[in-house]
């Protein structure tokens, strides 16, 4: 093929898939990359509607959500990827964000402040085995500063550990090595300091609430308003 200069080129069809091959110059010998190569691709920002934001092997690398409510993510068909694709999914809004694989299956549940980075690990199956998952948590505990246990009004995005127990048992405890802290729930659900109620509305990943008078509940629970 003769030599031609790049104003003589055919343009390439649109959109780009990243898998496409460019020249590269590198410690002055040339070399090969693919533009998934290249580095940072991209933000999107979403207001949050209770729907659904598809995502496709050609959507920007960053989502932002905000706004007052939930919203799901779809992520991409792994198989129109190339391994070692990642997004990275920010949740600013005061809803959870649920992640979910192309067949629908839960990758995680992003809490209003938290961040959660997801890398195509293989490019066959549509499930959350797919994809490999990095979560951090709100802001509230990326400082790793305690948490006031005295306070019955901790900030959205802050995360509990709440169980059913009966007797004399030490509430309001922060557990060793972490953040989180150990709410008891006696009778009266999601309690602290001898019965004063939680401010704020607090939910599972698997979507139960601290409600009162419940006698069951129990597990992590994120501030989510």
């Amino acid at each position: 093929m003769a030599n031609k200069e790049i104003s003589e080129l055919t343009p390439a069809s649109l959109p780009l898939d990243r898998s496409e091959l460019v020249h590269v110059i590198q410690a002055g010998n040339s070399r090969k990359a693919t533009i998934f190569d290249l580095g940072d691709r991209g933000f999107s920002t979403t207001a949050t509607a209770a729907g659904t934001t598809t995502l496709t092997g050609s959507s920007n690398e960053k989502q932002y959500f905000t706004g007052t409510t939930t919203q799901t993510v779809a992520l991409p068909v792994t198989s129109t990827l190339v391994l070692g694709q990642s997004f990275h999914i920010t949740n600013n809004s005061t809803g959870i964000v649920t992640v979910n694989s192309s067949g629908g299956n839960a990758v995680q549940a992003v809490a209003p402040g938290a961040t959660l980075e997801v890398v195509c690990i293989l490019t066959t199956g549509t499930t959350a085995a797919s994809w490999s998952a990095n979560y951090q948590s709100a802001n509230a505990f990326n400082s790793f500063q305690p948490i006031p246990t005295s306070s019955t009004n901790l900030p959205v995005g802050s995360v509990i550990l709440a169980f059913l127990a009966t007797g004399s048992v030490a509430n309001n405890a922060t557990i060793a090595g972490t953040s989180l802290v150990r709410i008891v729930i006696n009778g009266t659900n999601g309690t602290l300091n001898g019965g004063a109620a939680l401010s704020g509305t607090w939910t599972s990943i698997a979507g139960e609430t601290l409600t009162s008078g419940t006698t069951s509940a129990g597990g992590y629970f994120v501030r989510t308003a």
